[in-house]
Parts: C-alpha cells; sequence; structure tokens
C-alpha cells in the first residue's frame, strides 16, 4: 500500500493510512451505539397467544413469551439459575429457612400511575396463594414489614423457591387496576412496571406496546414492541424476511430453522424442552401400568437415527431423564439402548407377543414429523399407536386432568436447578401428570433434594431421583428441543438467551441498527 503524507492546517503532517484508520475507528464505534426509536416485532407461532396475561394466578404459557417487555418480578435468574434483583434489591433467608425477607425498589410506579410497594407484592402474592397455585405451594402467608419491605412465611422450604418466583405467577400487577376493573378484565390487560405498557391487542393477532416514559430504570432505545401472531409458519418467514420483522421466537420446525440459518441468519440455541412420552401408569387396566412395556417401549425407538434424520442440529438425545451436561445427568445409569428384539421379548413376558393397539398424543405442530418416526418404530415391534395431535389447550388440560391408557407428550424444563424441572413434571405436591406413578420412596427424597442449601447433596439427591425414574422407567426420555432463537441482522443488545431463558429479554437495552 502506498503511503500518502498530508500537512493539516495546524502544521501536523499525517498519512492517509492513518486517516484511514480514524475513520475506520469511528466508524466502527458509531456502529455500535445505540440508536433510539424504531418498532420492534416479535414473531410466534398464534399458539403463543397468552389467552392469560395480566392477572398472575391464572398467567399462562403464553405470558411467559410475551410479558417481558410489561411485568416485572421481585428477583430472575441468572444463567446458573441464581437469583438477581428486578423489583427486590436484596433478599435474607432466615437460618431456620422458615421466611424469606425482601427489601424493594423505591421509586416504582405501575402503568396507571399508582406506586409499586410492600402491599402490592402481598396483594399478588396473597392472590396465588389462595388460588392455590402450585409454584406458591410452600409459601403460606407474605407479611408486611414496612412499605418496602416484604417477608414471605414458608410452610416448608425448597431450593427452586427463587425459579418459581421468576415464572409467570410471580408477575407483579397493579393492585389498583385489579381491583377497579375487576380479574376478568385484568387476564388481558397487564398493567405491571416495565419498561413498556400495552397500548393494543387483536386476539391471536397481536399485542402492541409503547415505550413507558416514567419507568424507574435505563430508558428504553424502542418506541415500541410489537408481539405478532401466525397460523402458518410460511406467512411467518415471508413476515420476517420480508417485512422487516426481527426476532422469531421459538416458532419453527428444524427444517425451517436450517434454511433459515443457510442464509445466514444469526439463531441462538438453548436445549430446552426435554420431550419424553408419558404412559397412564396409574390405571390398572392400563397396558402402562406393567413396567416391562414400559420398558419396551423405549427399546422400541431408536432416539439415534431420529435426531439425526430430523434435528438438522437442533436436538440432542436423551437416554435418562435429564441432559447430559445438566446437574441431574447421572454418569452411572445404563441406558436403554435401540433394541427392537428386546422390546418384542419384553412385550411377550408382559403378557403382549403380537403387541397392541394405543394412542400417541402430541402438541399440534410440536415436530410432528418425530411422532410419526415413533409411530412409525413401534409398528415394527407390534405396537399400532394411533397419533392424536391436539392443540396446545387440550394438551394442558390433559397434563392437569390424566389420561387414559394412552402415551401423553411430557415436556420439562432443562433448568440449572435440575429439581426444579423434576418438580414440575412429577413433584410430590404437583397436580401435573395425574395418570403417571411417581416410584416408591419417591416423595422423601424430592424433599431432601429441594429442602437442602448444600450443593453437593443437592446435586447427589437430583441424580438419585434420575436414577429412580429410570429404574421405573416411570417415563422414556426421548430428545432435548433447540429452543431457537432467530435474529435479524439489525438486532442489536435484546439478551435473549443471555440467561438461559427462551423467553426472557432485555427489551429497555434492545434496539435497531440501520
Amino acid at each position: 500500500m502506498k503511503t500518502i503524507r498530508c500537512l493539516l492546517p495546524n502544521g501536523l503532517v499525517i498519512s492517509m493510512i492513518t486517516v484511514f484508520v480514524l475513520l475506520s475507528s469511528v466508524s466502527s464505534f458509531a456502529a455500535g451505539t445505540p440508536k433510539e426509536g424504531g418498532v420492534f416485532k416479535i414473531l410466534l407461532d398464534h399458539s403463543y397467544y397468552p389467552r392469560f396475561f395480566g392477572y398472575p394466578p391464572k398467567a399462562a404459557m403464553g405470558a411467559l413469551f410475551c410479558a417481558q417487555a410489561t411485568l416485572e418480578r421481585l428477583v430472575r435468574l441468572d444463567r446458573q439459575g441464581q437469583p438477581v434483583p428486578e423489583l427486590a434489591t436484596s433478599w435474607k433467608i432466615a437460618a431456620d429457612k422458615k421466611s424469606i425477607i425482601f427489601k424493594l425498589r423505591k421509586g416504582v410506579g405501575f402503568h396507571d400511575g399508582t406506586e409499586f410497594n410492600a402491599e402490592a407484592v402481598k396483594f399478588n402474592y396473597d392472590l396465588s396463594i389462595e388460588a392455590g397455585e402450585g409454584k406458591f405451594s410452600s409459601v403460606d402467608s407474605v407479611d408486611v414489614l414496612d412499605s418496602h419491605t416484604v417477608r414471605l412465611n414458608l410452610n416448608k422450604f425448597e431450593n427452586g423457591i427463587f425459579a418459581n418466583l421468576d415464572m409467570a405467577p410471580g408477575f407483579i400487577v397493579s393492585p389498583t387496576a385489579i381491583k377497579t376493573k375487576g380479574a376478568k378484565w385484568a387476564q388481558t390487560h397487564p398493567i405491571g412496571t416495565g419498561p413498556f405498557m400495552l397500548i393494543d391487542s387483536k386476539r391471536d393477532v397481536h399485542l402492541k406496546f409503547k415505550r413507558f416514559d416514567s419507568y424507574w430504570g435505563k430508558r428504553p432505545y424502542l418506541d415500541e414492541v410489537q408481539y405478532l401472531f401466525f397460523s402458518d409458519p410460511m406467512t411467518l418467514m415471508a413476515a420476517f424476511e420480508r417485512e422487516g420483522g426481527h426476532v422469531i421466537l421459538q416458532s419453527l420446525k428444524t427444517n425451517k430453522l436450517a434454511e433459515l440459518r443457510k442464509k445466514g441468519y444469526k439463531i441462538l440455541q438453548n436445549y430446552e424442552p426435554s420431550y419424553s412420552l408419558i404412559g397412564d401408569s396409574v390405571n390398572k387396566d392400563s397396558v402402562y401400568s406393567n413396567k416391562k412395556v414400559r420398558e419396551a417401549i423405549e427399546y422400541a425407538i431408536n432416539r439415534d437415527a431420529i435426531v439425526n434424520q430430523l434435528g438438522n442440529g437442533f436436538m440432542k438425545v436423551m437416554k435418562q431423564f435429564a441432559m447430559e451436561g445438566s446437574m441431574g445427568y447421572n454418569p452411572g445409569l445404563k441406558a436403554r439402548e435401540y433394541n427392537p428384539e428386546k422390546a418384542k421379548q419384553l412385550l411377550k413376558e408382559a403378557g403382549y407377543p403380537n403387541g397392541f393397539k394405543t394412542t400417541i398424543i402430541s402438541w399440534a405442530g410440536r415436530d410432528e414429523d418425530v411422532f410419526v418416526a415413533i409411530q412409525n418404530q413401534l409398528g415394527m415391534v407390534g405396537i399400532k399407536a394411533h397419533i392424536q395431535f391436539v392443540n396446545v389447550g387440550r394438551w394442558v388440560d390433559l397434563r392437569m386432568n390424566g389420561w387414559k391408557n394412552s402415551l401423553l407428550l411430557g415436556l420439562a424444563g432443562i433448568e440449572p436447578n435440575y429439581t426444579v424441572s423434576i418438580n414440575d413434571c412429577m413433584g410430590p405436591d404437583n397436580p401435573k401428570h395425574p395418570s403417571l406413578v411417581r416410584p416408591a420412596g419417591w416423595r422423601k427424597v424430592m424433599y431432601e433434594a429441594m429442602g437442602t442449601l448444600d450443593p453437593v447433596v443437592h446435586k447427589s439427591k437430583t441424580q438419585e431421583l434420575v436414577a429412580m425414574i429410570h429404574e421405573d422407567a416411570s417415563l422414556v426420555p426421548l430428545l432435548a428441543a433447540s429452543q431457537s432463537i432467530v435474529l435479524n441482522k439489525n438486532v442489536r443488545d435484546s439478551g435473549f438467551l443471555e440467561n438461559g431463558w427462551p423467553y426472557e429479554w432485555r427489551s429497555e437495552k434492545t434496539w435497531i441498527a440501520d
């Protein structure tokens, strides 16, 4: 490269290379400087539209995905599963583990202009306690100690309590809004403390939020945040690529994700949730009340082939009820590897030498090709399975109220505190999966795992739980699916998957580059 020297007005001589470097630095700095303004568009499948949104005791699955811009909790979790401040600034667990005291952030207001304080926290938590919300099962009552201090009184200590407070029932909404408008109105009108406030909603179509200028934290860069919902994945992809979408949030099958990856879009991955098949083992007339049948199902499924052929790099095999690398993974367990002859032998021993007919109940749109592959593999050992794809509402109903003589898709989060994942699927006081028999001695070990603050004991007991599930063949672990988030090229500082949670992002930090 030829160097050209220039004389500046002050007599300083510099080279054109120096000028190039200086200009490049300025350009680079400008490219990384947050820009104000813009409408941020998040695209999702219509099944994630939150039917219950602004009333915490009834906050449903969609609320987790759509509430982050508008509702806040006392704490949120970091990537290690440890609590970090949000509306609480500090907390202390009592020496006897019978209570937790939270100091609350001052100077915070709700979107309706009312004050966030200790009374607001008590009001919200009391609603969940009175409603019998499972994530508050360990909380007996809430005391207001002063205007910005509350105490949670516990009937038992669970080391997953902070994870529970981080979930939808832990959102804090305006008590005034609920008292004046009613719980039914509040379900679809979240009035929170977050950086954005709801301005418009149309069921299964959109949720629109504008910047809340009185937000207690840093002023957001964005003018608006929009959640846009689609019933057709092709329309969703078109809106993302041609109509200025910014994020696709966990709404595409693996082949579509692979297609976008080839086009150069950034895809963030976190392996959650785990998929499993859960048989009706409670009812004595169910084929799944026989352990040998449950074992036969696992031997009949070629999980490696399914993940390799259908995963497109967005799935991982699971051969126990914990993903390798998680705190619950038990390296001492011998996997039930694919062995159709072993499956046939177990079926014969169980009294089904010619197999049987059954139903697999799965969530429509949830990797349907995986269950078709399972159907085919079961057929090879004589099990004729009909697949029933149901909408998410029906699936939730079955998960909560039970199913008869069939296999239900089981979904479980893969959380840093893996005891929380197990408890959420089959905890001793958890109403989910009532058709699933818990192993002998389950309650005792679950309480030991949940009740300790010793990390060594905690990990050991959690792995013991995984071993109990495996030895009892309580369920059939299948795979871990990637919680994949597709980002457009102009998205900056969104915070998606920053802490491992697919539904959480930092709307107050996000900005759109040119």
